[in-house]
């Protein structure tokens, strides 16, 4: 980090006034929320960052609704025409029970999805990145289905958005 000299003497009080009278200010200071432990902070991460949808059935969507789903989970959905084909897609990409406690999952029960698409039960999730920060202090939980960080996109769901939206510009 490079040494300014211009902030430091705008912010350093000792040199009020001098150079043409610059104000002293100090520096804005942001509200930071300072967690006692890594299991602290990643249970914060779970429950703000970590988006909770209601679990729904692909029967009941239509098939611009189907559309969004699949390219949320990354499914590439360029070649698609058919109403079956997204279901075919959603169902084979979604999982139908939590991967930690293998319970399936009913009809309008609210599930935490990753960034990567998988869907599990928040307690269970919280649970995992408990265990997970336990095991290596400091680092960022990954997804329980092994993709990953939690806080980061797969390249590869990046990757199929990209070819999404081409395609949807392609189509105009």
């Amino acid at each position: 980090m490079s040494f300014d000299p211009y902030k430091f003497l705008y912010t350093n009080p000792e040199f009020a006034g001098l150079f043409g009278g610059l104000p002293c200010r100090t520096a804005p200071v942001k509200n930071v929320r300072v967690y006692k432990t890594d299991e602290e902070r990643m249970e914060a991460f779970v429950d703000t960052k970590v988006q909770t949808v209601v679990f729904w059935s692909v029967d009941d969507l239509s098939l611009k609704e189907l559309r969004q789903a699949a390219n949320a989970m990354g499914v590439d959905t360029s070649q698609f025409l058919q109403k079956e084909e997204f279901k075919s897609a959603i169902d084979e990409r979604r999982n139908k029970s939590c991967p930690i406690c293998f319970d399936d999952y009913t009809k309008n029960e609210e599930v935490s999805v990753t960034l990567c698409g998988h869907f599990y039960h928040k307690d269970c999730l919280k649970s995992h990145v408990r265990s997970c920060v336990q095991r290596r202090p400091g680092e960022m939980a990954t997804c329980a289905l092994g993709c990953g960080s939690l806080k980061k996109r797969p390249e590869r769901a990046v990757e199929v958005e990209e070819a999404n939206q081409s395609a949807k510009r392609a189509r105009r």
